[in-house]
């Protein structure tokens, strides 16, 4: 049977929403329930997201993080802070997860937290402009449903303009484990009805 789970953690100001599919750790030991309708299951637990000792390694499939990086980025301790979480999800990742980092925070101040070798992630960038956003006149850009292309380090094309600047940064990051090469990687487009 085919388990499909939500955790949601929450610290104070840290709001942390990790997906869970074929979770074999929730089924024996977490209560939990299955929606009728589409065999999901919400479990509310109180986390902070730098210390995540409860799980073992490898215990997700992936993570979506809309928010709790952006307020560790604004404390007064914000770089052992990220350092802390983005260690933690990189232990709970299985390989070949997905941490998919939703944010404002542009690749010059994101990428340098993302790119450390430890979290052996391969990252994929897509901007997505606002809702309304019209793109000027006469602009050739490519579709915002494209992966933007980056260099390995996570610098942007120079000749890239960023046509909205309220545009939303999504990073989609998969965990290799030892034996991918990252180059090995392809990247997809995004499906436009799944936005």
């Amino acid at each position: 049977m085919s388990i499909s789970s939500i955790v949601s953690f929450s610290k104070n100001c840290f709001n942390f929403r990790c997906v869970i599919k074929l979770c074999h750790f929730l089924t024996r030991y977490l209560y939990f329930c299955v929606s009728f309708l589409y065999d999901l299951c919400m479990i509310d637990m109180e986390m902070d997201a730098r210390d995540m000792s409860f799980f073992p390694d490898k215990s997700f499939d992936a993570v979506v993080d809309k928010g709790t990086l952006d307020s560790l980025m604004c404390g007064s301790d914000a770089p052992i802070s990220s350092v802390k979480m983005l260690g933690e999800v990189s232990r709970l990742l299985k390989p070949g997860g997905i941490y998919m980092l939703i944010t404002y925070g542009d690749p010059k101040v994101r990428m340098p937290h993302l790119t450390r070798s430890i979290y052996n992630w391969k990252i994929i960038l897509y901007i997505i402009p606002r809702p309304g956003f019209e793109k000027p006149g006469g602009s050739s850009s490519n579709s915002h449903l494209e992966p933007v292309p980056i260099s390995d380090t996570g610098v942007l094309p120079a000749d890239f303009v960023l046509e909205d600047p309220d545009s939303h940064f999504i990073y989609v990051c998969k965990k290799m484990d030892e034996t991918t090469e990252v180059s090995d990687i392809p990247s997809y487009p995004l499906i436009a009805d799944a936005l």
